[in-house]
């Protein structure tokens, strides 16, 4: 447990990201285009897409709202122990920025959390190489979950959630396997 003198621990819970705003679209799709801006033609399509969503997609306050449980979760096991902030790969805020952001507040460890329970060295290795790569600088120790797909609490979880959803299905649903 941290101590009152104590900086917290960081949790660096990180995703993909997505615009939050249509004036954010550009930016963000010429950031998973690495660098390479889209043709008028294709932000028109993707701006379309995110207009029948209702100008951009749930998924930002989908991530927040998991963020700030999180961190609402964490607080009721230890107040004060554990800051939890937000990082993502091709929207703001950018992992690099959140790392430096969490130095200037005196974080000294940070443990990165990517939302895909899944481990793949392309997805989950590269969010947690960012973020080892941003905190080095700083002196900022890193430690990273790699996987929790298959942990029992999950897996509970998820078994439970489809059983609910199967049984709340119409009379005469049929699926296969």
């Amino acid at each position: 447990m941290s101590s009152s003198h104590d900086p917290p621990t960081a949790v660096l819970l990180m995703a993909y990201g997505t615009p939050r705003t249509p004036e954010e679209i550009l930016p963000y799709y010429t950031d998973i285009r690495r660098g390479r801006p889209p043709t008028d033609e294709q932000l028109a399509e993707l701006t379309a897409r995110y207009a029948a969503l209702g100008g951009t997609s749930p998924l930002a306050q989908r991530t927040d709202a998991q963020r700030d449980a999180l961190q609402s979760a964490l607080d009721r096991l230890q107040p004060g122990a554990f800051r939890v902030a937000l990082g993502l790969k091709h929207a703001a805020p950018m992992i690099e920025a959140a790392v430096d952001r969490l130095a200037e507040e005196g974080v000294r460890r940070i443990v990165g959390l990517v939302l895909a329970p899944h481990f793949s060295s392309y997805s989950i290795g590269q969010y947690l190489g960012r973020t080892t790569a941003a905190a080095e600088p700083h002196g900022i120790d890193v430690r990273g979950i790699t996987s929790w797909a298959t942990l029992p609490e999950f897996v509970q979880f998820t078994a439970t959630d489809l059983t609910a959803r199967l049984q709340a299905m119409p009379p005469g649903t049929r699926f296969t396997w």
